[in-house]
């Protein structure tokens, strides 16, 4: 899977995601009691919302720490180069990057889910 473009990583990962949490979703719903499509419809926005929100606050929270003065003066103090902090901290701001790709993609289907249950079954 690392040979694949990332753009098809990111895609799979997200499709990944929405399918597992589709199954849990469904899953609880039925076992708490759930038979409505809106209960259903309810559970997906809710939990979509949740995994968006993280997502943007994956994001938020690189930034922070790219402010974040400690941070700066002890990176500086470290025996490595400058080229090699800058490609920590480049790897450091990716990753908060592709975290919130993923998790804002997969709550915004579990939200497109959650608009179309009632429309499709209602």
């Amino acid at each position: 899977m690392s040979k694949l473009p990332p753009i098809v990583r990111t895609l799979i990962f997200i499709d990944l995601g929405v399918t597992l949490l589709i199954l849990v979703v469904a899953g609880v719903g039925w076992l708490v009691g759930w038979r409505t499509p809106t209960e259903f419809s309810n559970g997906f926005f809710i939990l979509g919302t949740i995994t968006a929100v993280f997502g943007a606050y994956s994001a938020l929270g690189g930034f922070g720490m790219r402010g974040n003065p400690g941070v700066n003066f002890a990176q500086t103090a470290s025996v490595a180069s400058l080229e090699e902090r800058n490609k920590r901290m480049i790897a450091d701001m990716m990753q908060g990057t592709n975290t919130a790709y993923i998790a804002t993609g997969i709550g915004l289907l579990l939200i497109a889910v959650a608009i179309l249950i009632p429309i499709l079954f209602g």
